[in-house]
């Protein structure tokens, strides 16, 4: 991708896809959304959102791939 902005002095701009995964986490007290950023995500997924994105064939809004379907009803611990 170039840079069209004249006043760029950069001529090559590269994008890298990153996760930003919410998860909704409920037991019999509640309900809590979690966000997974890259470096949780890929560990659980083991890929990166790169790799996902090269392995898709094409990208329609609202379709995911489906190796995040290995996160539904899965047990986990998260901790600092």
């Amino acid at each position: 991708m170039e840079c069209s902005n004249p006043q760029c002095n950069h001529p090559v701009v590269y994008a890298y896809p990153k996760f930003k995964i919410h998860i909704r986490v409920q037991d019999p007290t509640g309900t809590v959304t979690l966000t997974l950023f890259e470096s949780d995500a890929s560990k659980l997924l083991h890929k990166t959102a790169n790799e996902l994105m090269e392995n898709q064939d094409e990208w329609d809004e609202g379709l995911f791939p489906d190796e995040l379907d290995t996160l539904l009803g899965k047990k986990t611990r998260f901790q600092e």
